[in-house]
């Protein structure tokens, strides 16, 4: 039972939200969830901290973690220096504006929650990020699973552009690297004859955590595919695609946690095994402390795609229509302020 908790909560320390839907199993413990990381990048060091969610079988609920609030974060490292992490908001810890880390330095972070316990991570050395060779994307057909009007899930075939990451990697070390890639797409509305013009983000384009090494690409330049992006408007979709470089141990890291998110069938699938990370607690090694504090450096490059000219002027599939009304109330967090990058 405990190996089927971990999975599920780490299933949601890698996904942003769900749906809810009923469990069936006991009350469990909770336990601290650590997802911290340090870059060379101004103001993009952060530690989420939050708490597995305790329930029983009466109960729906949307979500198994809380956040972990007033707790003490302190960023440590090999220099002496310390950075007391405020939080920005619930859960979430942050250092001064305008921090960023150090390539080559190693850093650590101290915990202490708001009932006294004291936790700590191991340390990580920084390395260096590669640069980015460029962007690539391609018109693409792939299979999305949706409901029927039965309720049932049935696999329909759906259009895209698969984005890809070309990386010119060096020869005189061993790189790990992973990515991330958002996006900003253009969208219209009308009111009335008149079309109102919106952008809209999207926080989050691949859809399981991207990981590689170079064991078998040292010293050369490869490809790598990122996310797909769906086209289903003829309209304009900016993504940005964040490469960072990690510590053997991270990658270790994620590697398992990406294999448990496309071999496992089930959350409730029994687990090959528990996926350990690098956060202890100081008094009670034998705690389970779930998630992984890292230090990476990255870099990001974004490219603009005009989705109609380039699938060679097909039409989209499917094909969401603008809708009367404000354009800023059709989809999340919109703006009517034309983001940089757009023509």
């Amino acid at each position: 039972m405990k190996k089927v908790w971990y999975i599920l909560v780490l299933f949601l320390f890698t996904l942003s939200c769900i749906d809810p839907f009923p469990l069936q199993t006991g009350n469990q413990s909770d336990n601290l969830v650590v997802d911290g990381l340090v870059t060379n990048r101004a103001d993009q060091s952060v530690v989420r901290l939050s708490r597995s969610l305790s329930f029983d079988n009466t109960q729906l609920v949307a979500g198994y973690i809380v956040p972990e609030r007033d707790a003490t974060v302190i960023l440590k490292n090999d220099l002496g220096e310390e950075e007391i992490l405020a939080e920005a908001e619930p859960g979430v810890y942050k250092p001064l504006p305008g921090f960023s880390g150090t390539v080559g330095t190693s850093y650590s972070i101290y915990i202490q929650t708001s009932d006294g316990k004291q936790y700590q991570s191991f340390t990580e050395t920084m390395p260096d990020v590669p640069a980015i060779g460029g962007l690539l994307y391609e018109y693409y057909s792939y299979e999305e699973l949706i409901k029927n009007i039965s309720g049932n899930w049935v696999a329909e075939r759906r259009f895209g552009f698969r984005i890809m990451v070309q990386v010119d990697d060096p020869d005189d070390e061993r790189n790990y690297y992973r990515w991330k890639a958002r996006g900003i797409f253009e969208f219209f509305s009308f009111v009335g004859e008149t079309f109102l013009q919106c952008w809209a983000p999207v926080a989050r384009l691949e859809s399981t955590v991207q990981v590689m090494d170079d064991a078998y690409t040292n010293g050369n330049t490869f490809i790598e595919a990122i996310a797909v992006i769906p086209y289903d408007r003829p309209t304009y979709y900016q993504v940005t695609v964040q490469q960072q470089a990690l510590t053997r141990e991270a990658f270790e890291f994620w590697s398992k946690v990406k294999d448990q998110q496309t071999n496992t069938g089930s959350i409730f699938d029994p687990i090959p095994s528990q996926i350990k990370g690098n956060i202890y607690n100081i008094d009670d090694p034998d705690e389970i402390v779930l998630g992984f504090f890292g230090a990476s450096s990255m870099v990001e490059e974004t490219v603009l795609i005009n989705r109609f000219p380039a699938s060679g002027f097909v039409s989209p599939s499917p094909n969401i229509l603008p809708q009367e009304g404000n354009c800023l109330d059709h989809e999340p967090n919109a703006t009517n302020i034309k983001p940089p990058g757009f023509p």
